[in-house]
C-alpha cells in the first residue's frame, strides 16, 4: 500500500496536458505519472483496440489465405498484419 506523498508544482498548461494524457491511456492522473517517473511504457486503450483489430484482421486473412485465395497476397497481408502486432503487443 502506498503511503508516502510526493507534491511537486506544474502551470495549469502542464497539470492539463498530464490530466489529458492520463486520460486518454484511461489511467488516473497519479497512476500516469507515476508510471512515467518510474519508467514504465504507458499503452494508451487506442493500441488495446487496435491490436485486437488487427488481430482480428490476421484471423480473417488467415481463413482467405486457407481457403485458397490468393496465397502470395494474402501471405504478405497476414506478415504485415503480424509486423503491426508486433509494435503495438505488450513486451
Amino acid at each position: 500500500m502506498k503511503k508516502t506523498n510526493f507534491i511537486f508544482r506544474l502551470t495549469a498548461e502542464e497539470k492539463k496536458f498530464i490530466h489529458d494524457q492520463a486520460e486518454a491511456a484511461g489511467l488516473p492522473a497519479s497512476e500516469y505519472v507515476r508510471a512515467l517517473a518510474l519508467g514504465y511504457e504507458i499503452r494508451t486503450s487506442t493500441d488495446a483496440a487496435v491490436l485486437n483489430e488487427l488481430r482480428r484482421l490476421g484471423g480473417l486473412c488467415k481463413h482467405l489465405y486457407n481457403e485458397g485465395m490468393d496465397p502470395v497476397a494474402t501471405g504478405r497481408a497476414l506478415s504485415a498484419l503480424g509486423h503491426a502486432a508486433d509494435r503495438l503487443a505488450p513486451r
